[in-house]
């Protein structure tokens, strides 16, 4: 069985990385619908 606090530290990581991504995507999202349409920001 795996140690508890070393498989959380691995969820953590893997959290922190899709966080970052997702962010990265939602920042590209703004800006195009920004530089589109100023509706779709409410359709999240």
């Amino acid at each position: 069985m795996m140690d508890f606090r070393d498989s959380i530290q691995k969820i953590k990581d893997v959290v922190d990385i899709v966080a970052h991504l997702y962010g990265r995507v939602m920042n590209e999202a703004d800006r195009f619908v920004k530089g589109g349409d100023a509706s779709g920001i409410q359709a999240k």
